[in-house]
């Protein structure tokens, strides 16, 4: 007999492997050319012998649905033949092909029930993003058109602010005293300015105003004629009174009176900005006139009226309005 695997005579002696798949124990090996070794095959005695199955029928029962079990044995032919099995390779194919197109089919059922509902959803978030999108664009046209009338009664609210302090004047630098007289201190302070001022006649309100930073409290004087507090500013900025000029005698320095005109707060808040510009050199000048604060930018020769810090930190590009009071 020879060996099922390198083709051989087997020794003489009948020391070799027998596969029990084969009925006619037809299928022997050399123990060098199986998986098995010569002690352990004789170790496991004759019954063991007996169930011995080499690896290529192994595979076989393993492709025809074998577990092992030595009662299938009888579909396999005695003698050797189908050792390859060239006979069930078609079948197994099928079954795999089978197996497989099955698995295909429902995978690919899945697949497809996944695809609609996804496509679904898709369908139903474009839609939506498509009606916040259309919302979003109402919403800003709405914003803008907020945003301008707010502006819009930004503006007529300062305006009709700076109207009523047209004939204010903010008085500054004048001393406190425990009884003082503010009646005379700003007559005092007209006489000197040159403005003819009866504060019985001209003056409306006169009192000084809450303290927000150290030293005398400024004075507000509100006038009745807006003339004759534009010619009180005009005299403040040529004469430069000081305490001495209005008989504040105990005085021994002379302290500088200053005369202003009476700012919104929005106007104050520019003021503010704008002194700081001017140090740092970003404007090359700014000024007060009739409420509203002037500004005159570098590389410019006009004053620029300032409504708000918008307009102080990103001057306009195009030419703007300059004032009629130079």
């Amino acid at each position: 007999m020879n060996c099922a695997r390198c083709g051989d005579p087997l020794p003489s002696d009948e020391l070799h492997a027998t596969c029990s798949a084969v009925k006619d124990k037809s299928c022997v090996y050399h123990f060098a050319c199986t998986t098995v070794s010569q002690r352990t095959y004789v170790q496991w005695g004759t019954a063991k012998q007996s169930a011995w199955v080499c690896p290529k029928h192994r595979e076989i029962k393993k492709k025809i649905g074998g577990k092992g079990d030595t009662s299938d044995t009888d579909s396999i032919k005695s003698g050797g033949e189908n050792l390859d099995g060239e006979e069930d390779s078609p079948k197994i194919l099928h079954e795999i092909r089978k197996l497989f197109n099955a698995k295909f089919a429902e995978q690919t059922e899945l697949f497809n029930k996944s695809f609609e509902g996804l496509k679904k959803d898709i369908g139903v978030q474009a839609k939506r993003i498509v009606e916040l999108e259309t919302a979003n664009l109402e919403l800003r046209k709405e914003n803008k058109e907020l945003k301008s009338e707010i502006n819009n009664l930004w503006q007529i609210s300062d305006k009709n602010d700076i109207e009523l302090r047209r004939n204010n004047l903010i008085v500054r630098g004048v001393p406190e005293e425990e009884e003082e007289n503010l009646d005379e201190i700003l007559t005092d302070l007209a006489a000197f300015l040159e403005t003819d001022l009866n504060v019985e006649r001209d003056v409306d309100e006169l009192f000084r105003l809450p303290a927000r930073s150290a030293g005398p409290r400024p004075i507000l004087v509100k006038l009745a004629c807006r003339k004759r507090r534009d010619h009180l500013l005009e005299q403040s900025w040529k004469k430069k009174p000081t305490t001495h000029d209005i008989n504040f005698s105990g005085e021994e320095e002379k302290i500088p009176i200053y005369l202003n005109e009476h700012l919104s707060q929005r106007a104050s808040e520019i003021l503010k900005k704008a002194t700081g510009l001017k140090r740092e050199g970003t404007i090359q000048a700014f000024r007060v006139r009739k409420g509203y604060i002037q500004v005159k930018h570098t590389h410019r020769d006009r004053f620029e009226i300032i409504r708000n810090l918008k307009e102080l930190n990103s001057p306009p590009r195009t030419t703007p309005q300059s004032s009629k009071n130079s």
